[in-house]
């Protein structure tokens, strides 16, 4: 039954979680050892998922109702979500309450940040406030501009870093005439 549960297309994370645990577990009461001590046994348990894919879904069942709805929903990736199942119960539920504040989702350097400072025993409120406040770097804005359009104009064999310090530069100066321009017609 747990097989053909694990067939179906439109299967969540959690609901394939729960049914490689249930097979494991199934299979350890048969003698047959799963998780992190046997490759083997742990490749027994899905035909279709590699064994460390197993091992990381299994994972997900040791996560806080409230995360593991947030995986089911895609709001949280996987794999910030399998580090987050190594805290406890009361780390876990800190990350639910400042998801639910700010709306913003652990990354995955972030969670293995706070497995770090969970295994250090210095895992608090404040620590993971603080590293759930941090900017992530897909949140910054980016300027594309095509090489094409600017080269002609960039000082020969500048490279990229190069031209843009000297986009930045331009851009200040520009800034400053016109700040300059505007308290003069104000006086």
């Amino acid at each position: 039954m747990v097989d053909s549960n694990c067939q179906r297309e439109s299967l969540s994370p959690m609901e394939k979680a729960k049914a490689y645990k249930m097979k494991a577990d199934a299979l350890s009461h048969r003698g047959i050892t799963c998780g992190q001590v046997g490759h083997k046994s742990r490749d027994s348990v899905s035909k279709t998922d590699s064994g460390r894919t197993v091992q990381r879904l299994i994972r997900l069942t040791y996560l806080v109702p409230e995360l593991q709805e947030y995986v089911d929903e895609g709001k949280m990736k996987v794999s910030p979500a399998v580090e987050i199942s190594f805290l406890d119960e009361e780390a876990q539920r800190d990350i639910v309450d400042l998801i639910t504040e700010t709306d913003v989702f652990p990354s995955h350097a972030q969670a293995i940040r706070m497995k770090q400072l969970y295994e250090k025993g210095t895992l608090d409120y404040d620590s993971v406030n603080e590293i759930m406040s941090e900017l992530k770097p897909n949140q910054v804005e980016k300027l594309k501009i095509p090489m094409d359009s600017i080269r002609q104009y960039a000082p020969k064999g500048a490279t990229p870093k190069d031209i843009e310090e000297l986009v930045v530069r331009l851009m200040k100066q520009n800034y400053e005439r016109q700040c300059r321009l505007r308290d003069d017609d104000a006086r």
